[in-house]
């Protein structure tokens, strides 16, 4: 598979195969995370690097859900530029549907799952959104300002939706993103008034994971317990895209729940985590009722929030590992860490 770029006439009006094989070799720095995902499906394509609800996927099975997704997507009607909503919790549709937008050409919108009526009219209308990926508990909250949606042509719920939208999806020649072109547009936290769309290019993203991942010794033998939300850059732009840069693997949880989590690391499969602070007040509280310490972890990282001198200090004591706090915005993902 080629980048758009670098692809002749020829090679895009040819071979009607959809993704599967490339007379072009993948170039060995990606320019986006879904290229990335791509070449780790080469390279080890049987690798684990999801696990999710007791289900393990492979970077080969991975591949072939984003193309199944990229193919419905094309099929559909999307076209380069076009916007794809993500109103979802953490799954492995979600990132899925997150990455085949982008072998798609498409661009990406992150909405919090607790938005309601104001901030999803304000959010799918300003950003001239054209289809939404939602879940059945969801999509009420959609359809009550649908009227004001005149972009938006369809809503997908995972499901039997779900699953007649990829059965309809039909080969074709997909091309890689190129670093200039937009991945996604994350909308801020509208401290300051409503919130704004920050745009964020692929060679954007490719750039800040690289260097947190040199910063971190980020390497395809970590494995992360991530429990943040996948639409918050946080949780998909740090950890999701990490892990698929370095070729590593994730155990993706829905939300946070402080037992699971403590027995998690207590059973000593995972490398690293992350979380915000009151994730680490309540493993804290956790550890208070619990006989068992877990061995120290590689990498315990804080972050969209302040941690507090006492927590950081008491989680030391307790977990016999330093916290690492790192500083980011939407509009510029990570900035700083100690």
């Amino acid at each position: 598979m080629a980048r758009c770029s670098d692809m002749t006439k020829k090679e895009l009006d040819g071979s009607q195969r959809c993704m599967l094989h490339s007379e072009k070799a993948m170039p060995a720095s990606p320019a986006s995370i879904v290229e990335a995902v791509l070449q780790h499906s080469e390279r080890t394509p049987d690798k684990i690097c999801l696990r999710f609800e007791g289900a393990a996927i492979t970077y080969a099975e991975l591949r072939s859900r984003i193309e199944a997704f990229a193919r419905a997507l094309h099929t559909w009607g999307l076209r380069p530029g076009d916007r794809t909503a993500l109103f979802m919790s953490n799954s492995p549709e979600f990132i899925a549907a997150y990455l085949a937008t982008h072998l798609a050409g498409g661009i990406v919108v992150l909405i919090n799952t607790q938005y309601r009526q104001v901030e999803l009219r304000h959010i799918l209308r300003d950003a001239g959104v054209r289809v939404c990926f939602t879940e059945p508990q969801l999509r009420n909250e959609i359809e009550r300002v649908r009227s004001d949606l005149p972009a938006l042509e369809a809503i997908i719920e995972t499901g039997a939706s779900l699953d007649a939208f990829l059965m309809a999806g039909s080969p074709y020649n997909a091309t890689l993103p190129v670093g200039e072109a937009i991945a996604a547009i994350g909308y801020t936290s509208g401290t300051t008034g409503r919130s704004k769309g920050a745009v964020l290019l692929h060679r954007n993203q490719i750039a800040n994971i690289r260097a947190v991942c040199q910063a971190w010794y980020w390497t395809r033998d970590d494995h992360l317990l991530l429990t943040l939300p996948l639409f918050h850059v946080h949780g998909l732009m740090v950890g999701m895209h990490g892990t698929f840069f370095t070729g590593a693997s994730i155990d993706l949880r829905r939300s946070f729940n402080a037992a699971e989590v403590y027995d998690t690391l207590l059973a000593g499969q995972v490398t690293m985590f992350f979380g915000v602070p009151t994730m680490y007040t309540r493993l804290l509280a956790e550890a208070a009722i619990r006989a068992e310490r877990s061995d120290p972890i590689r990498l315990f990282v804080s972050g969209s929030a302040a941690l507090s001198a006492e927590t950081f200090a008491r989680f030391e004591e307790v977990f016999g590992q330093r916290i690492l706090e790192r500083y980011g915005m939407t509009e510029t993902l990570m900035n700083l860490t100690n």
